[in-house]
This record gives structure tokens, C-alpha cells and sequence, in this order.
């Protein structure tokens, strides 16, 4: 299912303009991902702020966005959310499966890679309707306590400079089977990101809801259904966000023993070990020399129906100055996902001589 999810599968087509959609509203063909969208099923607009219509949200439409910056998600489509979503299957292996769900895919503008996927659980109210809006920064959750941190955890790791991203919509156009359950992409919505000093706002606000001890206001804003009242709100509206928890500080104390980390495991990837850094800088207020991955593999975490709810893997921060030390990390990510969603100290840091680590 999850590996099913990271693929965006689909046949490009050209639909006329009987579809409901104006054809200036049509994705152009201006990267490999936006070829490949269904026409005609759905439509997405992003913005800073959370507005009560799609029609309203357009007006409003992000061009660049700064490190920190909000980023909402408007979606409306032409059948109802539930028709397009995977079906809810009460035994599948993870919480998400307890509902029917789209997808938010996070990818680049170059190629159909995606970095990191939210699994958007509907409500049953939400999969009746054909307009949703999804937060994405700051951190939010879905029904099900589903986390839609696709965004913050691709760009909390971020270097600075320049950067185009997409967020794509992915879903059923056609008839779903369950035997082969590839959704295909049916919206796509370019954004532009200049961060000249990297991401630390948006790490920060990844850390600062972490799954799994978030406390939670009233799930869904009770934002009007399409073309009911939505023409009396001019204004944007609220909609809830876990409550944050502040950011752990550190400091290096010196212990008698003197363990070595150990050696480098190759379980998170390039963008995971960026993220890694990030959020052990965030986590002790200081950046680390390095930080790797010890454990080879991840540890899952399951619920009481035996449903995998997180996994957890350790690593290393390390600190080389005058005085060298190292600290035992434990981070975390949503089931198979490709991105960390916290980490947390094991222990406290340990001192050790500078000519012990290579």
C-alpha cells in the first residue's frame, strides 16, 4: 500500500473545456509530473492562508515562499473527495487505512521523484464535499491523528538558495482496484522557495508538534461547503493546528565513561541525514559536526490492533571543537516514510578525546 502511494501513475490526457474547468486553469506542461495529471477530476491552488472557497483562495495564490512562511493546500474537484480517495480498509496495517484518503505528494520540478507523501484522511462530512483545504506549515493533523507533514519534512532539511517544489494531488480518476491500488496524479501546483540561510524555521515547526505526545484542538475547521455562504466571508479563516510544544534545550555534560559511537548506517538517504542535522541543531541549540544513523535497520512501534504506528532508529551527533563529545539520538518517522518527524536525546552527552573520532 505505502510503496503503492509513492508511485504516480496515469495517463496524460487533454480534456476539452466540458469538464468544468477553464482551460487557464489547466496544469501546463511545464514539468514531468504536470504531464501526467488527469484532466478534469481535480484542481489545487496554494496559498498563505486558509481561505473559505477555492474561488477566493485563487485570488491569493503563493508565489514565494520564505523559510517559516504558512502554506495551505485548496483543493476542489468535480465529484466528491470520497469518489477519487482510496477506500477506508479497517485492516490494513496502518492508522491512515482506517479512512478513505488522497494524497499530497512533495516532489520537484524536474522529475516524477516524490520526496515525501501525506496521507490526507477524510472525515466522512469532508468525503461528501468537493472542497477541502489541508494546512501544511505549521504542522497539522488529519482525521486519525494522520500528521500532513510532507512539506516540513522535505524542506526542513534544506540548504540555502533557491529551490522550485511541487505539491501534487494524487488519487483515483477511474475505477479503484484494490489488487493494484496506483493513484493517479490528478493536480499539480508549482512553489517557489528562496531560503538563503536554509530551513531552521521550518525544522523548528516540524519539531515543535511531534506525533507522537501532540495535543490536539477540535478536528476540521467547519468551513462552508461550496457555494453555501462563502460568498459573506472575505476574510480568511482559522483553522486548528496541534498545540505546539516549545523546543528542548541542551547542554554538554561531561560523563566518566567514554563508549564510541558506532559505525555509519545507510538507512535514511541523502535528504534524511540533512534532516537529521536540522533538527539535532534545533533539539540542542547547537549544530553538530556530523550527524549519522547507528541502527541498520528501523524499529516499528504498533498500536493495540498490531497496526504499525511509527518507527524509531538511532543515531549520532557529533561535536568537535577545542573539546570533542558525542550525544546518542533517538529519531523518529511515520511508517515507511521518507522523511524524520522528531528526534530526542538518549542519555546525556559524553565527552571523549578529539583523536578518537576519525
Amino acid at each position: 500500500m505505502v510503496a503503492a502511494a509513492s508511485l504516480a501513475a496515469g495517463c496524460a490526457t487533454t480534456g476539452a473545456g466540458d469538464d468544468g474547468f477553464s482551460n487557464a486553469t489547466r496544469p501546463r506542461a511545464a514539468s514531468p509530473a504536470s504531464e501526467r495529471v488527469i484532466a478534469g477530476v481535480a484542481e489545487m491552488v496554494l496559498t498563505r492562508q486558509a481561505w473559505p472557497s477555492f474561488g477566493q483562495a485563487k485570488q491569493d495564490a503563493v508565489a514565494t515562499l520564505q523559510d517559516g512562511s504558512p502554506l495551505y493546500v485548496h483543493i476542489r474537484t468535480t465529484r466528491p473527495l470520497g469518489e477519487i480517495a482510496h477506500p477506508a480498509d479497517p485492516e490494513g496495517s496502518y492508522t491512515f487505512s482506517d479512512y478513505p484518503h488522497l494524497f499530497l505528494q512533495i516532489g520537484d520540478n524536474e522529475s516524477l521523484t516524490i520526496l515525501a507523501t501525506c496521507y490526507v484522511t477524510l472525515s466522512a462530512e469532508e468525503a461528501r464535499q468537493r472542497e477541502l483545504v489541508v494546512p501544511l506549515a505549521p504542522l497539522t493533523y488529519r482525521p486519525g491523528q494522520n500528521a500532513a507533514d510532507c512539506w516540513l519534512g522535505t524542506v526542513a532539511g534544506s540548504r540555502g538558495g533557491k529551490r522550485t517544489y511541487e505539491v501534487r494531488l494524487a488519487g483515483f480518476a477511474g475505477k479503484f482496484e484494490s489488487w493494484l491500488p496506483v493513484p493517479d496524479l490528478l493536480a499539480v501546483a508549482p512553489v517557489a522557495t528562496d531560503f538563503p540561510a536554509g530551513a531552521a524555521e521550518y525544522a523548528a515547526m516540524l519539531r515543535a508538534t511531534p506525533l507522537r505526545n501532540a495535543t490536539l484542538l477540535a478536528s476540521n475547521s467547519t468551513l462552508p461547503a461550496a457555494g453555501i455562504g462563502a460568498t459573506a466571508l472575505a476574510s480568511p479563516v482559522t483553522t486548528p493546528t496541534a498545540i505546539a510544544t516549545p523546543i528542548r534545550g541542551s547542554s554538554l555534560v561531561a560523563l566518566n565513561s567514554v563508549p564510541l559511537p558506532g559505525p555509519r548506517q545507510n538507512i535514511g538517504g541523502g535528504r534524511m541525514d540533512l534532516q537529521l542535522q536540522s533538527l539535532s541543531a534545533a533539539l540542542l541549540g547547537r549544530r553538530p559536526s556530523e550527524a549519522y544513523f547507528l541502527d541498520p535497520d528501523w524499529t516499528s512501534t504498533t498500536d493495540q490492533r498490531g497496526r504499525v504506528v511509527q518507527q524509531h532508529a538511532h543515531a549520532a551527533a557529533i561535536f568537535k571543537g577545542a573539546s570533542c563529545s558525542w550525544l546518542r539520538l533517538k529519531a523518529f518517522r511515520r511508517p515507511g516514510a521518507s522523511g524524520l518527524i522528531d528526534v530526542e536525546p538518549v542519555g546525556d552527552p559524553i565527552e571523549i578525546s578529539c583523536t578518537e573520532l576519525k
